[in-house]
């Protein structure tokens, strides 16, 4: 096998068929022809062709192969120098051999060759002695591109914790908003909730103001002449039936009929205002009377399902009757009130003042019947639902005068009252021309004649001042319940009753 040594510009030597054997890139003997350079000189060959041929087994351990100082393996020398000569070089050449590198085993060659070993140095090696090592440069490049990962985790590391930063912060902030939502929400969730309650309210009203007006709630009051003055047009959904000097038998039987021809419950309220006439009977008693009124009550029934028993009310015209009076209406308010089926209405807190004596301010001429107040008053203590205040039917003034005739089964009025007399001693009242004339003559010729009379008049003893809007002693007319000046019956004149007028007492004096 042919050897081709080269040298190469920066004077290394490289053999590629060591190089292969030995399992490196190049051979590089550089080392071996400095320490030849340095004993011998320079060399004159660069380039040197031998044929060599290697065996296995050829070259043993030990074997040197010898070459010219010139060559970094010890080539072949063809020169014959003289013996003196030959022993130096064999002494330099086993000098050499000692320090030459051994020939692996696997070289055969047919020639001797003789090899000398280089001087080993003590101590580390040069790095530049080494080898290079492939998995060295692997792991350096692994270990740069695991620093280059590292720096780039690094950076993102720190892009990361930036960001959880923020997001820590936004996080914080939607949670100070979520808080205030939900308190926002909580008020417009109580709020929403009174809304409901309102709106349903509001359609249950709705419905029954509908269901009220398909079918209105209706009243039904009826009685005696005590309700003759109330006007039905005046008051809402209401109808009146008054049966002139009715008993409890009488409007028992109208109540049956209109159960027959109306159906059943054509009314939703019923009032009873009956029994002032029973009361005034010869052969009347409370305990008959309750008994009559309870088995109507129970009757009215038929027709509606609220029963309102009202009281009786007062009268001054019959003694008698008004103590049979006050024992019925003590006996129906403990009955009725008791029981549920029924409601009473006590006309005794608006008919009678504080003293216990009746209110005859409410009560007309003759003590039975009411007056206008009176019957504003019953109706407001029956709580009907009137269009105004007054829901009294129009009067008729221009009534004729009744004959003095007439008043023989009229209570005789007291004699002697507020100091008037048989004559004409009208000390304690006034009167007002009413009457409008043309010429006024005859209104300031009577009011004039009054004055007269009663300017000069002393006051005897006893008398009391009184109201000059109805003529009565017991009050002025700053404590008066009439609203105006009360007209008399019988004169037409304003200012007094007619048991004050002085011509009912010279009626009754005759």
């Amino acid at each position: 096998m042919a050897t081709n040594i080269v040298t190469n510009r920066n004077g290394s030597t490289t053999d590629p068929v060591l190089s292969q054997l030995f399992g490196n890139d190049s051979f590089n003997i550089s080392d071996s022809t400095q320490n030849t350079n340095a004993i011998q000189g320079p060399s004159q060959n660069t380039v040197i062709d031998t044929d060599v041929t290697f065996s296995p087994g050829s070259v043993q351990e030990g074997d040197t192969l010898c070459t010219t100082p010139s060559t970094p393996l010890g080539l072949f020398t063809q020169e014959t120098p003289s013996s003196a000569v030959t022993r130096r070089k064999t002494r330099l050449g086993t000098r050499n051999s000692k320090n030459a590198p051994k020939t692996p085993k696997s070289l055969q060659s047919n020639a001797k060759i003789k090899t000398t070993k280089a001087k080993t140095t003590r101590g580390r090696p040069s790095k530049s002695l080494l080898p290079p090592s492939p998995s060295i440069d692997r792991l350096v490049e692994v270990i740069s591109t695991l620093t280059i990962k590292i720096e780039d985790l690094s950076t993102t590391t720190a892009r990361l914790q930036d960001k959880i930063d923020i997001m820590e912060t936004n996080l914080n902030a939607i949670q100070v908003t979520n808080t205030d939502l939900v308190s926002q929400l909580a008020a417009k969730t109580s709020k929403c909730k009174d809304l409901d309650e309102e709106c349903i309210y509001l359609h249950k009203q709705l419905t029954n103001r509908k269901s009220a007006i398909d079918n209105p709630s209706k009243t039904l009051v009826i009685g005696s002449s005590i309700i003759r003055d109330f006007d039905h047009t005046k008051i809402r959904n209401t109808d009146v039936t008054c049966i002139r000097g009715g008993k409890i038998k009488d409007v028992h039987k109208e109540i049956t009929e209109l159960g027959k021809t109306t159906g059943p419950k054509p009314y939703n309220r019923l009032i009873l205002q009956i029994a002032s006439n029973d009361s005034s009977q010869n052969d009347a008693s409370a305990e008959s009377i309750v008994k009559d009124y309870k088995l109507m009550a129970t009757g009215a029934k038929n027709i509606s399902d609220e029963i309102h028993v009202s009281s009786i009310t007062p009268r001054t015209d019959n003694k008698q009757a008004q103590e049979v009076i006050e024992a019925v209406n003590a006996e129906m308010q403990v009955m009725f009130d008791n029981d549920n089926q029924f409601t009473y209405i006590n006309n005794d807190t608006i008919f009678r003042l504080q003293d216990g004596s009746i209110n005859d301010g409410y009560l007309d001429s003759w003590g039975l019947h009411l007056t206008k107040a009176g019957s504003n008053k019953l109706a407001h203590n029956m709580k009907l639902d009137t269009i105004s205040d007054d829901i009294t039917k129009p009067r008729q003034f221009n009534r004729p005068r009744p004959s003095p005739n007439n008043h023989n089964n009229r209570p005789q009025a007291p004699q002697n009252v507020m100091g008037i007399s048989s004559s004409n001693d009208t000390d304690g009242w006034q009167t007002v021309c009413h009457k409008k004339h043309n010429n006024n003559s005859s209104c300031d010729n009577s009011r004039s004649t009054y004055q007269s009379s009663h300017s000069n008049a002393p006051n005897k003893k006893g008398n009391k001042p009184a109201c000059f809007k109805c003529g009565e002693s017991s009050h002025l007319a700053s404590s008066c319940w009439h609203p105006h000046s009360v007209r008399c019956y019988l004169c037409n004149s304003l200012g007094h009753k007619q048991t004050k007028c002085p011509e009912f007492n010279v009626a009754n004096s005759n």
